[in-house]
């Protein structure tokens, strides 16, 4: 096996190549002040940009060499596409409006489309064009209609405090495709034209407040993943299962999700400061 040597230059202006073979890593750059830069041919500009029109019918763009012939099927991508709502500006990179992309490959030619998650959060915000949903980075401008006692009833209801912007993943659940985020909201949507459809509420079906965006899907189409709740003894990490289930054909409403149920629990380990969790491990015997 080839051995991967990294170079690091100290410049600003320029990163040359590592001429050592083809099997490197990519070069390091050490900025003027001692800073390292880890990825000097990555522009983060592109995590500002704000998409401000759809492409809702397949559009076939340019391409540069060639695509397999027998390569069919779609990408379907999902990230923050809004940065910017009216005069409003969405503080955090994790809070920009959900926006879906779709890359169709059929007989070596490529289609692209995209659509904005029409999540409740989105809808309010465009409606109101500023920002009325509380982010994860942003908070709401205040509302000056809204009354003192709508204000303190917002703040024990979980529709008010955590926004559906489900901005982070695609994962399939039983027959569909869902657009995931960090809060216990997500978004059923039709992966031919990403529109979106059903809006799952996560605290209805199983014990948490908070899952997180990348759970386990088994072979047999079981998905697992890990929520934290509150029990009488504190805070508690639940590892959920959501069974394969019935198709919505069959005119069964949210099977999977109505057959949800908590597995396995951990309590926090400190239970006045619960840890974040981006992920967690599987293994065929252990989670």
């Amino acid at each position: 096996m080839e051995s991967t040597e990294t170079t690091i230059h100290s410049s600003t202006h320029k990163v040359e190549e590592n001429p050592q073979g083809k099997n490197t890593m990519k070069d390091i750059l050490v900025e003027e002040d001692g800073r390292i830069n880890y990825y000097p041919k990555c522009d983060a500009k592109i995590w500002l940009r704000s998409c401000t029109q759809e492409v809702t019918n397949p559009l076939q763009g340019e391409k540069t060499g060639t695509i397999p012939e027998w390569l069919h099927g779609s990408l379907i991508r999902n990230g923050p596409g809004r940065i910017k709502v009216g005069e409003s500006t969405y503080n955090h990179l994790f809070d920009g409006s959900s926006l879906l992309h779709r890359f169709h490959f059929n007989k070596g030619e490529i289609t692209y489309q995209n659509r904005f998650l029409q999540s409740t959060s989105y809808i309010k915000d465009t409606q109101a064009q500023r920002i009325v949903v509380n982010y994860f980075g942003t908070r709401a401008h205040p509302d000056p209609c809204k009354s003192i006692l709508k204000n303190i009833a917002s703040k024990f209801s979980i529709e008010e405090q955590f926004s559906d912007n489900a901005q982070i993943s695609l994962y399939p659940y039983g027959d569909g495709l869902y657009a995931l985020t960090e809060t216990p909201f997500m978004y059923r949507v039709n992966p031919e034209t990403l529109e979106t459809h059903q809006k799952v509420d996560m605290t209805k079906y199983v014990s948490v407040f908070t899952h997180t965006a990348h759970p386990h899907v088994e072979e047999d189409g079981t998905v697992y993943n890990i929520g934290q709740g509150v029990g009488p003894t504190g805070p508690k990490y639940h590892i959920c299962q959501f069974p394969k289930g019935e198709n919505h054909s069959q005119g069964n409403k949210n099977p999977t999700f109505k057959k949800a149920k908590i597995v396995a629990s951990v309590s926090a380990r400190w239970s006045m400061n619960p840890c974040y969790m981006h992920s967690f491990a599987a293994t065929p015997n252990y989670w």
